[in-house]
């Protein structure tokens, strides 16, 4: 898809995007569904390379919520509304904190934050610089977002991928990998009644409580 085509597409996004509920409140504008569904096979460079929209939108809202979609909303929603409607998305409480020390920064009493809290009324970030990189890396990719630099349309030295090469690609994204960990803990869990891995019992329990501390830390 040539550069033209690509902006032609975004405008027609823009205008035929409305406004939807999806337990946001009426004053926050999002994608429609079928809109940003019609998107997510569009190619673009992305990270140097090229790819379906959906893999951006799907590590940006990742790398937001930690989760694959959020509040119901698919990733190109997400992204797709965040870079069409910044004033009412950074609002909207959806950074995940993973550090009670942030929260006690912002003066928050939640895991989630708006974009508007890391900034004080003159636009100061109120954090200090660098120490949480976590945090500066997804207010970047919000930063990067917005001003239409996360990334770019096909150009004509691109080398655009093959329909199956696409299907993969949405096939890797919709796997929700924050899951895996859980999923091995139950499948070591179930190897303990194995007596063939009774010989394996310390290891198998020291790998089971290692994986599950690691998430729990991470999901904290």
């Amino acid at each position: 898809m040539g550069q033209n085509t690509f902006r032609s597409r975004c405008l027609i996004l823009a205008f035929a995007s409305i406004c939807i509920s999806c337990n946001l409140t009426a004053s926050i504008r999002v994608v429609e569904r079928s809109q940003a569904d019609s998107m997510r096979t569009v190619q673009v460079v992305y990270h140097n390379r090229v790819c379906p929209i959906n893999t951006p939108a799907t590590q940006f809202t990742q790398q937001l919520t930690g989760k694959n979609s959020w509040k119901g909303l698919s990733p190109e929603q997400v992204m797709l509304s965040w870079a069409l409607y910044p004033e009412d998305w950074k609002d909207v409480a959806m950074i995940r904190i993973t550090d009670p020390n942030v929260c006690q920064q912002l003066g928050i009493h939640s895991s989630y934050a708006r974009f508007a809290d890391f900034f004080d009324e003159e636009g100061n970030y109120r954090l200090p610089p660098d120490k949480y990189p976590d945090i500066d890396e997804r207010l970047t990719l919000v930063a990067l977002l917005t001003k239409g630099e996360l990334y770019h349309p096909l150009s004509q030295g691109d080398q655009p991928l093959s329909d199956f090469r696409i299907q993969t690609e949405l096939l890797v994204n919709a796997v929700p990998w924050y899951m895996v960990p859980p999923i091995l803990c139950f499948i070591l869990t179930c190897l303990l009644f194995v007596p063939r891995m009774k010989k394996y019992t310390v290891l198998l329990i020291i790998a089971d409580i290692s994986i599950l501390v690691m998430h729990l830390l991470y999901n904290t």
